[in-house]
């Protein structure tokens, strides 16, 4: 009894991981980031001129008028999960 417990629990717990794992990649397809096959063991180096890159993209793109605050961007991916999470529900309730 105790076994098929543990193995409902595993399982249960594996299936949700599963589930935020496939939501996680539908929003970054949303949002086009883009995961790149690369070592995480950068050198110090490497990791300034990257910051250096975005700092400048971002200087660069204040510049031409294309402003997207922190605040605005949080909001426009709040309001896509809100509308995924009611589309979702819809599904749950057709498939009742």
């Amino acid at each position: 009894m105790l076994l098929c417990l543990i193995f409902g629990v595993v399982f249960s717990t594996n299936a949700r991981n599963k589930r935020i794992e496939n939501d996680l990649q539908m929003i970054k397809e949303k949002l086009g980031i883009v995961q790149e096959n690369r070592d995480f063991n950068l050198s110090d180096e490497e990791i300034e001129e990257e910051l250096e890159r975005d700092a400048l993209l971002e200087r660069e793109s204040n510049e031409t008028g294309r402003i997207n605050t922190t605040n605005e961007l949080n909001e426009q991916i709040e309001k896509e999960l809100e509308e995924y999470l009611e589309l979702d529900d819809k599904d749950k309730d057709r498939n009742k």
